[in-house]
């Protein structure tokens, strides 16, 4: 059961960072990023210590300002995490993007070595699960408009500040917007199935609203917790606990990129071996691939084309090289079938979203 919980952060002045080991525990972290789409996700990051190891994932929301401040003070936040818990990790990322006016979804978690515990806080809908012996064991809820209507049945809360004070609320969107009695507003909401084929499309609450005393805000946002987001009222974040039975567990963490494509019981997020960038690779597919959809078969979600791009030159042709790196042919030199080698690519398709998974396997 998910427990919801505030927590206040106080800016700290300079302390020497604690030291941390990479030789703690038998397990390993893989991590990717593919900015396909906004190009607003954080960058997964990770940290350990000689006791604990901390997760960080998530994604921009209305703007890549706060996203990119999350990067920016990944190991700053695990670190705060790794001392004090991720009470504190999440605190100190409120606090950390207090006046910036878009947003961003984001998940942390710490596990215990000694204990085998971990511990999530989140906020919106970055994705958390965790998966033993090819088995979806825990999965972190998220904080949509269906799941706050599922909470709150008569489409309203008391929100807070970033720092957890009383203020204002948080309301379901409606299709009148001042009339709070009003006709919940729908709209599609991508809904995958575990076979990874089967997408359905239900309709679905999709927005919240926020008001201040009488004031409804202009701000539509798709989660009623977030960070960032100056001035809006929020949920509180969502925290919960597992304690995970002896044997080999592998955690995913991801941005909406996956989720709106993935199903957290799909198999291959359960599959023990798996990495993070076979994730990334076929989220990648199934952004732009054939679905099966209300009895139709290859309807694609995003009906733009990738254009794939090095130092701004379009790419006609690229190949991925064992070592790392790519091979690539331009567009304005094809006729030669001319390879050159990259150190990178660049994917954008407008019609999906960006993807970033950070995956803790522990043998």
């Amino acid at each position: 059961m998910a427990s919801f919980r505030t927590f206040v952060y106080a800016e700290p002045g300079k302390r020497k960072r604690s030291e941390t080991s990479e030789e703690v525990d038998t397990g390993q972290v893989t991590k990717t990023l593919l900015q396909f789409s906004s190009k607003q996700d954080v960058e997964p990051a990770s940290l350990r210590s000689d006791t604990h190891i901390a997760l960080l994932a998530g994604d921009g929301h209305g703007g890549d300002v706060t996203a990119k401040y999350l990067s920016k003070n990944a190991q700053r936040i695990l670190n705060e995490t790794l001392k004090n818990g991720v009470e504190a990790g999440m605190a100190m990322s409120q606090f950390l993007c207090r006046d910036f006016v878009d947003g961003a979804m984001l998940v942390i978690a710490r596990y215990e070595f000694a204990t085998r515990a971990i511990r999530i806080i989140s906020v919106g809908d970055a994705s958390c699960s965790i998966y033993q012996n090819n088995e979806l064991v825990h999965r972190q809820p998220h904080q949509d408009a269906e799941s706050f209507m599922a909470e709150h049945v008569d489409g309203r809360c008391a929100g807070e500040t970033f720092d957890g004070e009383p203020y204002g609320t948080v309301e379901i969107q409606r299709i009148t917007p001042l009339d709070n009695s009003g006709d919940i507003k729908t709209g599609g909401k991508l809904t995958p199935q575990p076979d990874g084929k089967t997408m359905k499309y239900p309709k679905k609450p999709s927005y919240l609203r926020f008001r201040v005393q009488d004031d409804l805000l202009r701000d539509v946002l798709a989660s009623g917790g977030f960070v960032g987001h100056k001035d809006v009222p929020r949920l509180p974040p969502v925290i919960t606990e597992f304690t995970i039975p002896d044997g080999p567990f592998h955690v995913v963490m991801t941005s909406d990129g996956v989720s709106d494509v993935m199903h957290p019981e799909d198999a291959l997020p359960r599959r023990d071996d798996v990495i993070a960038d076979q994730i990334l690779e076929e989220c990648k597919k199934r952004w732009t691939g054939g679905w099966s959809l209300n009895g139709n078969t290859g309807v694609t979600i995003s009906r733009v084309p990738t254009t794939i791009t090095v130092n701004n030159r379009r790419v006609s042709k690229y190949e991925r090289k064992p070592d790392g790196g790519y091979k690539v042919v331009y567009e304005d030199d094809d006729d030669n079938i001319t390879w050159h080698e990259v150190p990178s690519i660049e994917e954008t398709n407008k019609g999906s979203d960006d993807i970033s998974v950070i995956v803790f396997s522990s043998k």
